[in-house]
């Protein structure tokens, strides 16, 4: 929805917040997304059909808190974290 509104891109910032055993972590993050969307009406015998095309997202981690205390993260888990990012926008 947010790529239809916006003429083809959005850019938002956001967070996750993950338990892990019972210590927090809040991920903060700045997503971009671009892309296009296909809408076609339909007709008397097609249903309506609309189809989203992601061209380009980048995911940029701005910070990392755990239990409220801000953590350097190495590459690894921030490559991690980008893909649970991806996974669930």
């Amino acid at each position: 929805d947010l790529v239809c509104e916006n003429e083809g891109s959005f850019d938002t910032e956001n967070y996750m917040v993950f338990d892990c055993d019972g210590v927090e972590v809040v991920v903060n993050y700045n997503l971009y997304v671009e892309g296009s969307v296909f809408y076609d009406r339909g007709d008397a015998w097609s249903a309506p059909y609309s189809e989203l095309n992601v061209q380009r997202d980048d995911v940029e981690i701005t910070s990392v808190f755990i239990d409220d205390i801000n953590a350097d993260i190495d590459d690894n888990v921030k490559s991690l974290l980008i893909s649970k990012v991806r996974k669930n926008f």
